[in-house]
């Protein structure tokens, strides 16, 4: 799938240095329609090929479906980190499409009013520039024609990073972290970069539900191997 870039940026050669023409993960020279990453290791992410599978995750008692699209192994580590710590939008737009023909149908069969993302605290939006989650759910958004609001959730507690923290004190950090306008729609899928335990997410949507959403539905890129569950999503 090509992406189309300004031609000022293309002739000025700033293209090349923004995006150098070899893969990211197996450093390859990238074709002219590739970008970042080979078209190859793209097709050769592990896919979860699990619907919804909410009962695999530790916090969920907000949530009503769970899907994710790839597990989360070393390629897909280095695929997330240029989207979150790079500033390579285009990465977004690379994975918020894939994610979009992956779970079309099922996207459709939720009927989903409006489409979200997990909102950054306005200190470590300015640090980062960009949240790396709009950057997945706009492209999800434009792929599918369904409507995207970045401003549908904020974020009102400054939280430390998730990384290192127990499923326990990932709940604690992140509750009431966030809170949700006045009467959000009633049928809202957020979308993030990566699912863990589910406390993220979770709080999120106890945040909307609070306000009068009904179903809250969450789709993000990558996801840890669950125990038990093998590549093809099979116990």
């Amino acid at each position: 799938m090509s992406t189309s870039f300004p031609n000022s940026l293309l002739k000025t050669g700033l293209f090349d240095l923004l995006y150098p023409p070899f893969c990211r993960l197996c450093d390859q020279k990238l074709t002219t329609d590739e970008i970042v990453f080979c078209g190859a290791c793209l097709n050769g992410l592990e896919a979860t090929y699990i619907r919804n599978w909410i009962e695999k995750i530790t916090f969920h008692d907000w949530l009503d479906e769970v899907y994710s699209g790839w597990f989360f192994d070393e390629k897909m580590q280095i695929i997330i980190h240029a989207l979150k710590y790079d500033e390579m939008v285009v990465v977004g737009d690379l994975l918020g499409t894939r994610l979009a023909e992956m779970f079309r149908d099922t996207l459709f069969s939720l009927q989903l009013n409006v489409l979200t993302a997990v909102p950054l605290h306005p200190v470590r939006l300015r640090e980062r520039g960009y949240n790396q989650s709009n950057q997945l759910g706009e492209a999800v958004s434009k792929h599918l024609n369904l409507p995207f609001s970045a401003d549908l959730l904020r974020r009102c507690k400054n939280t430390k990073s998730q990384t290192n923290l127990t499923a326990n004190e990932r709940m604690d950090n992140v509750t009431e972290a966030f809170k949700s306008i006045a009467e959000p729609p009633e049928r809202v899928l957020i979308i993030d970069d990566v699912l863990t335990t589910g406390s993220t997410v979770s709080a999120c949507a106890a945040a909307l539900k609070r306000s009068g959403t009904k179903f809250v539905a969450v789709l993000t890129a990558g996801t840890p191997y669950f125990h038990g569950l093998d590549s093809q999503g099979k116990t």
